[in-house]
């Protein structure tokens, strides 16, 4: 009747543990006020684990009961309070219930806060730890609170190592100490810090001893109060040995280029003799075919009167008298005379022209 009269519905009233089982089973109340003393084999409490191991429902102990020993076995069984018999349960029963209630609801909250960070964390852990890039944490002092595999398999340092060293300590060369120690460890107030805010190539020495470029993306970031830097990290040592040999290649082809452009300008003024050469040929040529054609012309009257003289004197020797075949024979020697005559001429010319 009390808890009707503060507005509390009453899904059931049982006596014993097992009753009280099989009606959270059917009803699932939201709060169960419970008598430490029970008829059977389990009293309140004992009824309180089983309840706890299987619901999540706050109980309140009813008890006359004053010694140590129950009160421990109770606090035991998580109660969310208790009330004596003995006072007057009208003016606390409704307070405890409320309080109960309250406390189971932020309980509850405070649980699946908890549980959600675990699972942002897990999803931050997992997902920092698959990617390909080293990551990692430095607090206010430059030490490392966070180092994800890729940082491990990038400088060679592994978890137990890195955390709480400072990083430039760890990775610094001889020639970029200083700088490294500036930009690693005085990122909270110093507005002139070199790779806070942009992306820079580093060279750093691995944990083997080994010197490598690195890009690194430095950001300063803040989780509740503290002031953390996050670092990215990439080996860069493939894209730079690629970058050499670009290098490398556009000098060999500018090279290369220069001895073509040489060769071809070579091969424009042989060219340009050869079509000299080609015409002069075609001079020479044409000048040699007008000789000919002249000698020919000039030898054919000559030769025509020997051939008709020496015709005749083959043909009719034996009918011709001493004084014909003397008239022939001048004839034939005079057109000789005229034959060699030309040729001398034409021999002359020719040599003059040479």
């Amino acid at each position: 009747m009390l808890l009707k009269y503060n507005n509390y519905d009453i899904t059931d009233v049982v006596e014993t543990a097992d009753d009280a089982i099989r009606s959270i089973k059917q009803n699932e109340p939201n709060l169960i006020i419970m008598d430490i003393t029970l008829p059977g084999s389990e009293d309140g409490i004992d009824a309180a684990n089983r309840i706890n191991q299987n619901w999540d429902i706050p109980v309140i102990f009813l008890t006359a009961h004053k010694d140590e020993k129950t009160r421990k076995r109770a606090q035991v069984a998580n109660a969310y309070g208790f009330i004596n018999k003995d006072v007057q349960i009208n003016m606390v029963l409704p307070v405890t219930a409320e309080f109960a209630l309250y406390r189971h609801k932020v309980e509850k909250e405070r649980r699946m806060t908890e549980l959600l960070i675990r699972e942002s964390e897990e999803k931050f852990s997992t997902i920092v730890n698959t990617v390909r890039d080293g990551i990692f944490f430095l607090d206010e002092n430059g030490i490392v609170n966070f180092w994800n595999n890729a940082a491990c398999r990038i400088l060679g340092f592994d978890k137990k190592e890195a955390l709480g060293s400072r990083l430039f300590n760890m990775i610094a060369t001889n020639d970029n100490r200083e700088f490294l120690k500036d930009g690693l460890s005085n990122f909270v107030d110093n507005n002139n810090n070199k790779l806070l805010g942009r992306l820079s190539e580093i060279e750093v020495i691995t944990k083997e001893g080994k010197q490598i470029p690195l890009e690194l993306s430095l950001s300063m970031i803040k989780l509740k109060t503290e002031i953390y830097a996050c670092g990215i990290i990439r080996d860069i040592s493939r894209r730079k040995q690629a970058e050499e040999s670009n290098k490398l290649m556009i000098e060999e082809l500018k090279t290369s280029r220069e001895i073509v452009d040489r060769h071809s300008s070579e091969l424009v003024q042989l060219n340009s003799m050869l079509i000299e050469s080609e015409k002069s040929l075609r001079e020479s040529n044409l000048k040699k075919d007008m000789f000919f054609s002249m000698i020919a012309n000039d030898l054919q009257s000559p030769f025509k009167g020997f051939l008709e003289y020496s015709g005749i004197l083959s043909k009719e020797i034996d009918s011709l008298s001493i004084d014909e075949i003397s008239d022939y024979a001048f004839n034939m020697h005079d057109n000789a005379q005229k034959l060699f005559k030309l040729l001398e001429n034409h021999r002359s010319s020719k040599m003059q022209s040479l």
